[in-house]
Formats: structure tokens, sequence, C-alpha cells
């Protein structure tokens, strides 16, 4: 929208990201998990939905936001609150809510095996790795938990993408 005018490259960048991880999110629970791929790729396209609300009102309350390092500071620090919020008010599956709600606890644990949270919380990582280009320098010898309940490692990550290109590239195609 023309109110929004000077926030849509952080929003576009943020709908980018989102397509991304949806698409991964859907490739893991295929290939890694026993979650629904569908609901995975719902999941990762909800996964930032509190920072679209935030990067929305931003403009109404410029004095909290002076910069932009310090609006994604904020956006980071209560997204998943917002993102709580919203999903509650439009009903969706508890399942969905705390993937979204938890896919940054890198130290969640749980018992059996990986969950929704699990695929979001891996498709969000390895995403962030591959954008910053930084996949070998992340810290494999400690990754996020959830990594490992997919079974999960640095170079299956990496196969992962490359085997998986083409269904990605079409998974982001049809969503944009």
């Amino acid at each position: 929208a023309k109110s929004h005018a000077e926030m849509q490259p952080l929003i576009e960048g943020l709908w980018k990201r989102s397509l991304r991880v949806a698409a991964l999110c859907y490739v893991i629970a295929k290939l890694h998990s026993r979650q629904n791929p569908d609901t995975a790729m719902l999941a990762g396209l909800l996964h930032e939905i509190g920072k679209f609300y935030i990067l929305t009102r931003a403009r109404n309350y410029a004095q909290l936001f002076p910069d932009e390092a310090t609006l994604w500071e904020i956006a980071d620090q209560w997204h998943a609150h917002i993102a709580a919020a919203i999903l509650d008010s439009w009903q969706m599956p508890e399942e969905i809510a705390t993937a979204v709600r938890d896919h940054r606890d890198f130290e969640r644990t749980h018992s059996g095996p990986a969950d929704l949270t699990d695929v979001v919380m891996a498709a969000d990582f390895i995403d962030g790795m591959l954008q910053k280009k930084q996949i070998q320098q992340a810290n494999w010898d400690n990754p996020p938990k959830a990594i490992g309940y997919l079974g999960l490692n640095q170079d299956m990550s990496q196969t992962l993408m490359r085997e998986t290109k083409q269904e990605l590239d079409q998974l982001v195609q049809a969503l944009s």
C-alpha cells in the first residue's frame, strides 16, 4: 500500500524469506520427518507473521524506531508474542502456533520424533545460513537441537539444498 511505501523493501524482503523458509519446511517435512508437508509449509509462511505486523505499524510510531537496526531489534524481540496473539485470533491449530512462537528457541528439547517446531526451526536456521553464505561457518558442533531431531547435519543440509533446488524453486515460484 502507498501508506507503507517506506517499509515496502523491508516487507518484500521478509516475504521472500518467508517463502524460502516455507518451501524448505515442505521439503524437510517430506524427507526428514513424519510431519505433514502442507502444514509445515503453512507454518513456514507464518513463522515471521509478528514481524509483518510490526513493520506495517512502525510508521505510526516513528519515535520508537529511529533507525532500521532498532526496528529489527524490536521486531526480533517482540514478533513471537505478537504472532501468538495473531494466530490465536485466527484460531490456528496449536501445533502451528507453537512452531511459530518457538522456532527461535534453539535449546528447546522434547521427547519423541521431530515435531513441527523442529521443522520450522531447522528451515529457518538453514535458510539464514545459506542467505548469509555461511553454512560452512555455522556452528555445526552445536547447532539448534532441531537439526539433531531431524537427523540433519552440515553435509546433509547442503545435500538437501542441492538435491531439492528444483523443488524449492518451484514451491517459491508457486507461492510468489
